[in-house]
Parts: structure tokens; C-alpha cells; sequence
């Protein structure tokens, strides 16, 4: 009698029962389909990241551009581009390019009346010189969108004793298809040369 009690438990722990298999298939597959979830989350968030700072490196570059040019922006003695004796002006469009929308105009170093103005038929930044009445060039590139340009002037007067600077903020988006992510940027740019 107790040789086939032996012989019964050892055909009893010979293999597992179909419960038991079904339990650990349910356990492995939960913690699969979990470590795959965090996979997954971390590739959207990586190419989330990836469009974020491609949109911030592009900006940068047109924020550059036209702090080096507002950096350098002479005053207007004679009035024939902004108001007299002004290094900057935020004003609209002047014809023939005449579309209604403001923008920040100024004298280059060559003594060249220009402006930064948003375009709002491509939502680029667009720079302009008003001698020859063309456009330049557009400054920010065609996969990121500026839906606003903002310039705020400060020090404008001689007389106020504040060196003359200029405050650009806009807001951008990414139009990579799936990501898009937008971003709020905002820089000051000082002349150089001093106001006193």
C-alpha cells in the first residue's frame, strides 16, 4: 500500500496541470504587454523630444539672424525709414508690400531700411528691405509654423538714459505629421552701440 501511494504521487508531480500553465501564460503575457507599454512610451516621448528641440534649434537660427542685425541698426537722423532719431520702429507693412501686418523696421549697418515681418499666408518669418521694396528672404524654414511675432521697444528716446533693446517673442509649432509639438520663445536683443 505505501509503494502506490509513492507510485501515484510521483505520477502526480510529473507535469504541470492546465491551470497552472494557464496562470503563468496570463502572468508572462501581462508583464510582456507591460514592458512593451514602456517601450512604446518612451519612442513617442523620444520623437516628441526630437521635434521639440528641431523646432527650437530652427528658431534659435532665425533669433540669431535678426539679433545680429537689430544688434547693429542705426538711427534713423532723417526720419526717411522710421521716426527721426529712432534705432527701431514696430509698424505696418509699407507699400508695395502692403498686407496689413505689423513688424519691427529699423537701419541696418549699411544704412538699408529693413524689417522682420510674419508672413500670414506661410507663417514664416519674412525679412525685408524697404529701399529696394522686396523681400529678402524668408528666415525661419517651411516645417515649423510661427503662428504669432511679438516686438516689444524699449530705450527708444536719447534722452531716457536706457540702452536701446528689443523684445521678440513668438510662439511656434512643428508641422511634422503626428508631432507637433510648440514651443514660446522669447529673447532680448540690445544695440550695441550705446544711446547716451
Amino acid at each position: 500500500m505505501a509503494k502506490a501511494k509513492l507510485k501515484e504521487k510521483s505520477n502526480y508531480n510529473k507535469g504541470f496541470t492546465l491551470v497552472e500553465t494557464l496562470v503563468t501564460m496570463l502572468v508572462f503575457t501581462l508583464v510582456i504587454e507591460a514592458a512593451v507599454a514602456i517601450l512604446v512610451s518612451a519612442i513617442r516621448l523620444q520623437k516628441y523630444n526630437l521635434a521639440y528641440f528641431k523646432i527650437v534649434d530652427q528658431t534659435s537660427y532665425a533669433l540669431e539672424y535678426m539679433g545680429r542685425q537689430v544688434r547693429m541698426a542705426q538711427r534713423d537722423s532723417s526720419g526717411g525709414c522710421i521716426a527721426s532719431n529712432s534705432r527701431f520702429e514696430i509698424k505696418q507693412i509699407p507699400a508695395p508690400a502692403d498686407l496689413g501686418i505689423t513688424g519691427l523696421m529699423f537701419i541696418d549697418s549699411k544704412g538699408v531700411c529693413k524689417g522682420f515681418f510674419l508672413n500670414l499666408s506661410t507663417n514664416r518669418i519674412n525679412e525685408y528691405d524697404f529701399s529696394r521694396g522686396q523681400k529678402i528672404l524668408e528666415i525661419t524654414p517651411d516645417d515649423i509654423e510661427i503662428s504669432s511675432l511679438n516686438f516689444e521697444l524699449l530705450g527708444q528716446s536719447g534722452m531716457d538714459l536706457i540702452q536701446p533693446r528689443v523684445a521678440i517673442s513668438m510662439k511656434v509649432r512643428g508641422k511634422n505629421p503626428g508631432v507637433q509639438p510648440t514651443a514660446n520663445i522669447q529673447t532680448t536683443i540690445s544695440a550695441r552701440n550705446l544711446d547716451f
